[in-house]
């Protein structure tokens, strides 16, 4: 008889360890289950996506995860980005101080393309003004060494331009010699 009790004891032992053991693997079961309906509920944009959100180019985009500014998903092969890792790098962005492209010291890659072209027709206008001034400023000081004839043949010669260039420049600058004309 206390044979079979042992036996018996033993058994009801076991019985209840996995009786444990199957509740702990449901518990885990149903956490995963939440934890993977959770992540699939997650949206995901592509580079296209967060480029048109952010308003910049692709180029732009690729250039923030490779400096790590914006952490993208490679798992698939291509870039994913989850929705709350844009939304939060929208926000970052937002928070910085905000400057004209012209006067801030802005990395050009977080230019969008509007603006990158709006900065570079500022900086052709700001060239082709100092070109005009240095050569009306060159005519000027030949001028007065020299004759008109003479100072307009070494400041064409100079800067390669020809009369047209060279009267609107002085025009300009005010430094053509009217009696010439």
């Amino acid at each position: 008889m206390s044979n079979s009790q042992s036996t018996d004891q033993t058994l009801n032992n076991l019985m209840d360890k996995l009786n444990n053991i199957s509740a702990k693997l449901d518990s885990l079961l149903i956490s995963m289950d939440s934890s993977r309906s959770a992540q699939e509920e997650e949206t995901y944009y592509d580079v296209t996506d967060v480029a048109k959100l952010c308003k910049v180019a692709r180029q732009t985009v690729y250039n923030w995860v490779s400096r790590g500014s914006l952490v993208a998903n490679r798992a698939t092969g291509r870039l994913l980005f989850k929705q709350s890792d844009v939304i939060a790098f929208l926000e970052q962005r937002s928070q910085r101080p905000t400057q004209s492209p012209a006067t801030a010291e802005t990395d050009p890659e977080e230019l969008s393309e509007q603006e990158l072209k709006a900065l570079a027709k500022e900086q052709d206008a700001l060239y082709e003004a100092e070109r005009a001034y240095q050569i009306a400023h060159a005519y000027e000081i030949n001028r007065l060494n020299n004759s008109h004839f003479n100072a307009c043949l070494i400041v064409k010669k100079r800067f390669r331009i020809g009369s047209a260039e060279l009267k609107r420049c002085c025009l300009l600058y005010e430094t053509w010699d009217p009696t010439i004309s």
